[in-house]
């Protein structure tokens, strides 16, 4: 059976933009960017997985949500009320490159070893169109 040559694509993409739009007092992106107290901050992370279908793969998506306070402490709450809003948000929205979407797991308590703050994590489980 010949199938269709497949390249997978890159959901950041189209959904740091207009997850920007949404919530502009949000900083997006695909790795840790502020350092200046207070900031909200999301960071997203596709990781492509198997096949669904000769035209449709599954993407898992990561996001590290931050809120940090002006005296620089992790508001564990905050950002685990803004990663369930920003999860909301990404299963409610009709993405035209996106077939299905689901929860996965989260929002959940984590620790960032690197900047010793606690932030929320959450998985969701795209379905997406190749190319």
């Amino acid at each position: 059976m010949m199938r269709p040559p497949v390249r997978p694509i890159r959901v950041e993409s189209f959904l740091l933009s207009e997850l920007r739009e949404a919530f502009p007092d949000v900083v997006f992106s695909t790795v840790r960017q502020s350092t200046k107290f207070p900031y909200r901050e999301c960071v997203l992370v596709a990781e492509p997985g198997q096949l669904v279908t000769p035209i449709t793969q599954y993407v898992t998506l990561r996001l590290s949500v931050y809120v940090v306070l002006e005296s620089g402490a992790a508001d564990w709450k905050a950002a685990q009320e803004l990663a369930a809003d920003i999860e909301s948000h990404i299963l409610s929205t009709g993405y035209a490159k996106v077939i299905d979407s689901e929860h996965s797991s989260g929002p959940m308590r984590s620790y960032d070893d690197e900047s010793k703050l606690l932030f929320a994590y959450s998985l969701v489980l795209l379905n997406v169109l190749v190319r």
